[in-house]
Parts: C-alpha cells; sequence; structure tokens
C-alpha cells in the first residue's frame, strides 16, 4: 500500500499543494499541510511542493519472472515497409532472449504484410505472428 506523508520540518505553509490535488483532500493546518483521509496517491501535491516536503512512498512489487515467457517483439511497418526501429529491436531481442534461454517471437499487423514477412524471416526469430 503506498504512503504519502508531509515533512513537517521542510513544509513552509506556503499552499502550493492545495490547488493541485484533485479531491481537494489537502488543507492548512497551524500553517502545515495536512492530507485527509481519501487521498488516492496520485502524487499531484508532491510535483507542486517547491520544497519536497511532501514524500510519497509506494509498495515495490516484487515480480515472479517464472510466470512469464518468452521475448516478444511488435515490428513497426509504415506503409507495408519494416522500419529500421524493428531491425534494431530484433537484435536487442534475440540477444535478451539467448541471455535468459527464451524463445524470441516477433509480431507484424498489417492488411496484406506478406513481403514484410518474408524480410523478417531472413531474421533469426523463433516465432514470427502476422495479424492481417
Amino acid at each position: 500500500m503506498a504512503e504519502i506523508r508531509i515533512i513537517d520540518e521542510k513544509c513552509t505553509g506556503c499552499g502550493k499543494c492545495i490547488p493541485v490535488c484533485p479531491f481537494s483532500l489537502i488543507k492548512l493546518e497551524e500553517d502545515k499541510a495536512q492530507i485527509m483521509p481519501g487521498c488516492t496517491f496520485c502524487g499531484a501535491c508532491v510535483d507542486a511542493c517547491p520544497f519536497g516536503a511532501i514524500i510519497l512512498e509506494e509498495e515495490v512489487k516484487k515480480v515472479d519472472l517464472s510466470e512469464f515467457r518468452g521475448v516478444w517483439i511488435f515490428a513497426e511497418q509504415r506503409e507495408k515497409k519494416i522500419m529500421p526501429v524493428t531491425v534494431e529491436l530484433l537484435g536487442a531481442g534475440r540477444k535478451l532472449a539467448d541471455d535468459l534461454g527464451e524463445e524470441l517471437s516477433v509480431v507484424l499487423l498489417g492488411d496484406k504484410m506478406h513481403e514484410s514477412v518474408e524480410v523478417l524471416r531472413k531474421y533469426p526469430v523463433d516465432r514470427l505472428y502476422l495479424i492481417d
């Protein structure tokens, strides 16, 4: 769960955080900003505070990478031509897939892209998905 707090020593009571709260949940009490219950932790007040008095601490969720498989690249095309960035991504994707011991898949979206499929077949990919 995220937590937001105000560091009283840094808060000058300038009030710049008050108008940026989309839910009007910040008020001044004794010349210090106070965040009322109902805060959604959007962080707007954090960015608005010129003194760094508002801290948003978000819980970092650990991801179990064993739940995921493969490396996917989405091939970018314009007017039925594979864009150069796709070739760059294929190189980086191949290295990543090899490092992880996973398959490299490429997804190509577009109408009548059969010639581009032949271009992509020249690269070391394990699977090629054409969404026509």
